[in-house]
Order: C-alpha cells, then structure tokens, then sequence
C-alpha cells in the first residue's frame, strides 16, 4: 500500500464522537405515518411502497434520508435514531427501521434483508458461523468475510436489549491506520497484502481450496475510498482450517491492531435501547459487542435486526 497521511473526512475529533454528534431525529411525520410492511415472520410487503396512497410518504421520507448520508459516508460514520419515548410497537419499529434502510440504499439478502440477531445457543468456536448467533463478545470486527461482498453500511434495530451487557463499541479504523504508519510502518504493508479468511456464509463451499481463495487485505484503499476489512477470529480460523502457516509478522500486525484497540481514549460506547435504531460505515468504522445475558426467567432475549446496505 502507498503510505497516506494527509487529512481525510474519515477522522474522529481527538475526543471522539459524542452521543451530541451521532444522534439525528426522526421527523414526527414518518414516525405517525409509516405503513405497516412487516409480517411477524419478517415478509416485507412490498407493493405498499409501490402503492400510489403511499408514494408522496415514501418520496418524502427518501428525500429526507439522502440528506442523513452524509453523516455515514464521512466522519463519524455513526448515526442514531432513538424512537423509544414513542411506544411504537415492534411491528411499526420494524416497518419504519425498513423503510429508513430502504431510503439509505440497496438491502443485501444474503441473510435476509432484515436479520434477527440474537442468541441461538450456538458456539462459535465449535463450528464455522456467524458470531450473531451467539451470546459471546464479538470481538473488533467489520460485517462479512467473504471476498465477493462488503456492505457499505450495517443497520441495527433494538427491539429488546440485553438484561446484562452487550454493549457496542466502535473504532475508527482509519484513525487506526495512521497510529500504525506512525508507529509500525511494517506493519501496515503486511495487513495490506491479502489475507486468508474463514467462511462462514451459510451455504457456501467452505473446503480447504475455497477458504485459501477467499482472502483479501486487512487495509485497502479503492479509487482513494478506504476499506476496512477485519476480523481477527476469522483470519486466525481461516489459517487452521485451510491448512496455511500464519507468518510471525502477521500474528505481530494482528497485535499492534488488538493495542489500539486497548487504548480507551480510542473507543466509542454505546448500550442500544430498544427502539434505538442504529447505522454504521462498515468501511472505516469496526464494531465490538460485549458478551451478555438473557433474562431467561422472563423470557426475554436481546433481539436485534440487522440489516446490510450498499449505498
């Protein structure tokens, strides 16, 4: 990679984000008015939107979401919507959370448009899935380790938050990548080459040829846009099961990455409320989810929709 350092639109201000700069409103009107689109078994009913009595909400709704990316394809790159003071049920959070995303860009199906997120008494270390089935710390990541897709932005609906933790944590990876051309350089070439990764993607040819072809570079940059692509747990799986020897400096670049990720001062927290609706650059800002618990006696799971969208 050739070495950048001149000022982006990527970076977070020394003190890092604030709820202040993350959180938009939602206006009253899309709030009062949104149809119903989702079906209790997540259909989404499409031709609503196609309807003529509904079209003057949409276009107003999609003109007013255009102006909210500036707030994701730039710094911070985070943005929030809290929408819990309004009572909404699930089924009309869920609708206006869809129609929010639709406004933002192209909803992605490889799990679904709308993907629940929440425990399923799966482990993660056992067999190759998606650490959203499980209750266990994510640890710093960005969404999707295949080489053929990347989403641009990662959606996520509360419906139910945990009983105790699974609060989220975001880093600034290009705040990252300058830490580390100025204090690894060597570091950075290594993570710049292509990387193996695991599959993981339901229904994917997952043999040791595959995953060895299913490798791309840590960071990237594309036509001057910058990527971000990361997960430590997947690149170490990736190795193992492809049979591949992991080089002592990749294994010292995957911890200059875990020391940033140390450093307090370079992280944003956040526990999701339900009716908190959140969106994320997944280009440059890497998320964390603590590991947390149910309310098992209650019956009340942490429950989450997410959704992946390309601008």
């Amino acid at each position: 990679m050739t070495e950048k350092k001149y000022t982006t639109n990527y970076d977070w201000p020394d003190s890092g984000p604030s709820p202040e700069l993350i959180e938009r409103a939602v206006p009253i009107r899309f709030i009062k008015n949104c149809p119903n689109l989702i079906a209790e078994d997540y259909t989404v009913d499409k031709e609503s939107i196609q309807f003529d009595a509904n079209k003057p909400f949409f276009n107003d709704l999609f003109s007013w979401t255009s102006k909210q990316i500036n707030s994701l394809t730039k710094s911070p790159g985070v943005l929030l919507f809290k929408l819990g003071n309004y009572h909404l049920t699930d089924k009309q959070l869920k609708s206006l959370y869809y129609a929010i995303a639709q406004g933002l860009g192209q909803l992605n199906s490889r799990y679904g448009e709308l993907f629940e997120v929440r425990d399923r008494n799966l482990d993660h270390t056992k067999e190759a899935i998606p650490v959203s089935k499980t209750s266990a710390s994510t640890g710093f990541h960005t969404d999707s380790t295949a080489l053929s897709y990347s989403p641009d932005i990662v959606g996520l609906l509360c419906l139910q938050p945990a009983e105790i933790g699974g609060e989220s944590i975001f880093a600034n990876a290009h705040d990252l990548l300058q830490w580390m051309q100025n204090y690894y350089p060597e570091s950075v070439q290594v993570l710049s080459e292509p990387i193996i990764r695991d599959v993981i993607t339901p229904g994917s040819k997952a043999d040791i040829e595959a995953i060895k072809k299913n490798r791309f570079p840590v960071f990237s940059f594309d036509n001057d846009l910058f990527q971000f692509r990361y997960m430590r747990y997947w690149i170490i799986t990736g190795h193992q099961r492809s049979q591949t020897f992991i080089s002592p400096e990749l294994i010292k670049a995957l911890d200059r990455i875990d020391e940033y990720f140390q450093i307090k001062d370079n992280l944003f927290y956040y526990k999701m409320e339900q009716g908190d609706m959140l969106f994320i650059n997944n280009h440059f800002i890497c998320h964390n989810r603590t590991k947390y618990e149910d309310n098992e006696r209650q019956g009340k799971k942490r429950t989450l929709l997410r959704t992946w969208i390309n601008l």
